[in-house]
């Protein structure tokens, strides 16, 4: 039985000096404690702390995943600093002046999240299209990776809203948290599946990176944070044979089975949300025949140690 090991990272939330919550007022209660609660996110010399802390531990898996939410907000310095963030380099801006480590690019998925893919004028405007595939394109990180060693296909998915009016969430802003599983996104990733079995046609196990975990709990419906039309990417992991979601959005540690137990659910927290920050270490066994169970999942949980500067066990 071979293995698989991950470093699991999510909602590291880079957050940008230059993000504008002016669209407020005192009735929206709600809104105002998100954004104080954004503006507690990883910034300034946060960024490096995250960025070295996946330096640290790279060398000690396969993958490093980054399920979405990179970023709060895609304004210019919060997409340049993720930019550098992963890819190296100095980043500087006002009184910050750091230089981050570049992460190894062949271990590198990512998938974006709702944050990522926000448009430019405030933290809860409308999603649009094209701004995380500008530092991100789908050349650098495909849709889909193989690994034919350990015959391993990793599957990225896109649920975020094409629309702010496709939310059903009547509370503002919270709404645009939503995901959605569109058909034609199925259609992509059926597309990837063939290719993979194409370029490997022995693959034993298909693991879907998504930044919005299915079926959490009722906490995400109640925040207008849940994935809606579910049932479709239900259908599609059962079909599919997929074994394993790895996921984030909820900033909870989680790991669940669905499906009979036939899917695994592993959501990572959130690495970029002090003093509690976290990101999972996880192995996987990985069975020449069966399924991927439970047991043949191992997270090591990676919490944020002020007294190391790191994220350790």
């Amino acid at each position: 039985m071979s293995e698989i090991k991950i470093l699991h990272v999510s909602d590291v939330h880079i957050y940008g000096p230059d993000v504008k919550i002016n669209n407020f007022t005192s009735a929206d209660n709600l809104l105002v404690s998100m954004a104080k609660y954004l503006s507690s996110h990883c910034k300034g010399e946060t960024i490096k702390r995250v960025n070295q802390a996946i330096i640290n531990h790279a060398s000690d898996v396969d993958y490093i995943v980054i399920t979405g939410d990179l970023i709060s907000c895609p304004t210019d310095f919060s997409l340049e600093a993720a930019e550098k963030f992963v890819k190296g380099g100095r980043l500087i801006h006002a009184k910050l002046d750091i230089t981050l480590q570049p992460l190894p690019l062949d271990k590198l998925i990512i998938a974006p999240g709702n944050h990522d893919t926000y448009d430019r004028s405030g933290v809860y405007s409308a999603p649009t299209n094209g701004n995380f595939e500008e530092f991100f394109s789908q050349h650098e990180f495909p849709h889909f990776k193989i690994d034919c060693d350990r015959k391993v296909g990793f599957l990225i998915a896109d649920f975020n809203l094409e629309y702010a009016s496709d939310a059903s969430a009547v509370t503002p802003g919270a709404s645009l948290g939503q995901g959605k599983v569109y058909k034609c996104r199925i259609k992509e990733l059926e597309r990837h599946i063939r290719e993979i079995r194409r370029q490997c046609v022995d693959i034993r196990h298909l693991i879907l990176v998504s930044h919005y975990p299915p079926l959490y709990n009722y906490a995400l419906t109640d925040w207008g944070l849940n994935l809606l039309k579910e049932e479709t990417l239900l259908s599609f992991l059962e079909e599919n044979k997929v074994g394993v979601v790895l996921a984030g959005h909820s900033h909870n540690s989680r790991k669940y089975s669905i499906r009979d137990g036939n899917v695994h659910v592993l959501c990572a927290g959130a690495a970029g949300v002090f003093p509690n920050a976290c990101m999972h270490k996880i192995t996987i066994n990985l069975p020449k025949t069966g399924n991927i169970t439970s047991g043949t999942i191992g997270i090591k949980h990676l919490n944020w140690n002020k007294y190391k500067s790191d994220f350790s066990d």
